[in-house]
C-alpha cells in the first residue's frame, strides 16, 4: 500500500485519508484489466493461455511502478510502463471483450493472437525499464545533470516568455510559408497524410525551431486546468480558443493525432494537479473519437486514396468535402457502414500482434533483420546535408509490408500505411530477444537522462510535463523515427534557451 500511496499523491498535497482513497481507487484501476482478462478466459476458453500470461504481465507491470513511484503521477517515465501495459495488457483483453460482445470475436482472436508471444517479453522487459530508469534517475540527482534553464526547478513560465515564444515561432511559421513562393522548396511532400522530406538543411532547422510554437501552445492549453501556468492575463481563455480552434483544424488534417494530443495534454495536467484523471472526460472524448473521428478520417482517407490526392491541398479539399457531406447527411465517403462502428482496435494502434509475431520470428540472439531496419534508422535521421543518399525513412512501413500483411493488418497492395511495433520489439527482430529485453532498460535510461535534464527534479510540477509525456508515445516508433524526434528538439531547445538568455537569464 505504501507505493501505492507514493503513486496516487505526494504527501504534502493530500491528506492522509484522501491518499489511502485514492491509493484503493488506484489499485483497483490497474487491476481492472487483470480480471477482465480472467473474464475473458472463462467466456472463450481458447484465450486461457492469454489470460495467464496476462497474469505474469500485471505482475511485471505492478512492481515496476513500485520502482518508478518517486512522486505524484504522472510523470514521464511512469508513463512509458503504462503505454506498456495499455498496449500490451489493457489492448488485446478489450478488443476481444468487445469482440466477444458483438458477435465477432472468431475474426478478432485471429487477429489477435499472433501477439500472445510478446507477452512474456514485456513482462521480463517492464522490469528493466523501471530499473533502469530508476537507477540513472538516482545518478542524475547525485550529479544535477541539467539543462539551464529548463531543468532548474521550473514551475512557470513568465508571460513575456510565452510572448518571445509566440513571436518567434510565428515568424518562422511565415517564414517557411513564404519561401516556396520565392522558389525555395526546402521542404518536400511524400506523401498526401503530410510527411515530408527535408532537402535543404537550413529549412529543415527552421523547421525544428517552429516547434516553439507548439510550446506555447501547450502551455496556453494546459492553463485551462493549470491556473498557476496563467501568467498573462486571460492565458486561460486563450487557451481556450487555442484548443478549439486546434479541434476544427484537426478534421482536414487527415491525422488523428491531431485531435488527441490537444486533449491528451489537457487531461495529463488535470492529473498532475488533481491526482486523478477526470474520468468523465475521458470517456467522452473516446466516444466522440471512436464514433466521429476515426470513422471519419477512415472514410476520408478512403476517397483521398482513390481520387489520387497527392499534396495537402488536395487532402484538405476532400476532408472538407466530407465532412460537408456527412453534415448535410447526403453522402458519406468510403464505406458508409464503417460509420456506425466502434473500432477499439484503433486505440491499441495494432501493436500488440504485429510486435508479437516479430518476437516470434526471432530467437534469443537473433533476429529476422540482422540490424537493418535500425541501421537504416539511425541514417535516416542524419541531416541530409552531412549525408545526401540517405534512405527515406521508412521503416513502419517495412513492418507493414513484412509483418503487417501476414497477420492482416495490412492489404497487400497498400503502399502508405505504417505498422508501430515499439522500439524493444525491433530491437528483438534485429538482434534478439535477449537483448531485446535488455533495451527496455537501455531505453529507460537513455529517457531518464533526458527528463532529468530538461524537467528537473519534479517533473510533474513543471510545465512541459505533458509535452514529455506524450513524448512517450514516441517508443512506438522506429528507432531511427525516436532519433529525429530529439535531434530536431534540439533545434527547438536552442530558441528556449536564446529567449532566456536574451531575457536576462530569465524564463
Amino acid at each position: 500500500m505504501l507505493f501505492l500511496n507514493r503513486l496516487s499523491a505526494s504527501a504534502e498535497t493530500l491528506p492522509h485519508s484522501a491518499r489511502w482513497f485514492r491509493a484503493w481507487w488506484f489499485a483497483a484501476c490497474i487491476s481492472v484489466p487483470l480480471f477482465a482478462a480472467l473474464l475473458l478466459a472463462l467466456l472463450e476458453p481458447q484465450t486461457t493461455t492469454l489470460a495467464l500470461y496476462e497474469l505474469l504481465l500485471w505482475g511485471s507491470f505492478v512492481p515496476s511502478l513500485w520502482i518508478l513511484a518517486r512522486g505524484p503521477l504522472l510523470d514521464p517515465l511512469q508513463s512509458g510502463a503504462i503505454l506498456f501495459y495499455f498496449w500490451f495488457g489493457v489492448g488485446p483483453v478489450a478488443v476481444l471483450l468487445w469482440a466477444h460482445a458483438t458477435g465477432s470475436f472468431g475474426e478478432a482472436w485471429e487477429r489477435q493472437q499472433p501477439g500472445i508471444p510478446a507477452l512474456p517479453f514485456v513482462a521480463a522487459g517492464l522490469l528493466f525499464y523501471a530499473a533502469g530508469a530508476s537507477l540513472a534517475m538516482r545518478f542524475l540527482r547525485r550529479f544535477r545533470v541539467l539543462l539551464p534553464p529548463l531543468g532548474a526547478g521550473l514551475d512557470r513560465f513568465e508571460g513575456k516568455s510565452l510572448l518571445a515564444f509566440w513571436g518567434i515561432g510565428l515568424a518562422i511559421a511565415a517564414m517557411l510559408r513564404l519561401l516556396p513562393l520565392a522558389g525555395i522548396q526546402g521542404v518536400t511532400e511524400i506523401n498526401f497524410l503530410g510527411g515530408t522530406r527535408t532537402d535543404i538543411w537550413w529549412v529543415g532547422l527552421l523547421a525544428a525551431a517552429a516547434r516553439i510554437l507548439l510550446l506555447a501552445n501547450l502551455v496556453a492549453i494546459t492553463s485551462i486546468v493549470q491556473p498557476r501556468f496563467r501568467t498573462l492575463p486571460c492565458l486561460g481563455l486563450l487557451g481556450g480558443l487555442i484548443l478549439a480552434g486546434q479541434l476544427v483544424m484537426s478534421l482536414r488534417s487527415g491525422w488523428k493525432g491531431a485531435f488527441v494530443f490537444p486533449l491528451f495534454y489537457v487531461v495529463v495536467a488535470w492529473l498532475s494537479r488533481r491526482q486523478r484523471p477526470p474520468v468523465i472526460a475521458i470517456g467522452a472524448i473516446l466516444a466522440v473519437f471512436l464514433l466521429f473521428v476515426e470513422p471519419f478520417v477512415s472514410a476520408a482517407r478512403a476517397v483521398a486514396t482513390a481520387r489520387g490526392a497527392e499534396s495537402t491541398p488536395d487532402r484538405i479539399a476532400v476532408f472538407q468535402e466530407v465532412l460537408s457531406d456527412f453534415v448535410r447527411g447526403e453522402r458519406l465517403g468510403g464505406d458508409n457502414a464503417s460509420w456506425n462502428r466502434a473500432n477499439p482496435e484503433i486505440l491499441f494502434r495494432g501493436i500488440f500482434p504485429v510486435a508479437g509475431e516479430t518476437i516470434r520470428r526471432s530467437h534469443f540472439f537473433g533476429g529476422p533483420w540482422g540490424g537493418a531496419t535500425l541501421a537504416r534508422g539511425i541514417l535516416g535521421s542524419i541531416p541530409r546535408a552531412l549525408f545526401p543518399e540517405k534512405p527515406d525513412m521508412d521503416v513502419g512501413h517495412f513492418f507493414a509490408t513484412e509483418i503487417g500483411v501476414d497477420v492482416g493488418w495490412i492489404n497487400p497492395k497498400d503502399e502508405t500505411t505504417s505498422i508501430a511495433i515499439t522500439i524493444p520489439a525491433e530491437v528483438a527482430g534485429n538482434f534478439g530477444t535477449a537483448v531485446g529485453i535488455l533495451s527496455f532498460g537501455a531505453l529507460g535510461a537513455l529517457w531518464a537522462l533526458i527528463v532529468a535534464a530538461a524537467l528537473g527534479p519534479e517533473p510533474t510540477s513543471h510545465p512541459l510535463n505533458p509535452f514529455f509525456v506524450g513524448l512517450t508515445l514516441l517508443f512506438e516508433t522506429p528507432f531511427g523515427g525516436f532519433l529525429a524526434v530529439l535531434r530536431d528538439l534540439v533545434m527547438t531547445y536552442i530558441v528556449v534557451f536564446s529567449v532566456w538568455f536574451a531575457r536576462g537569464r530569465r524564463l
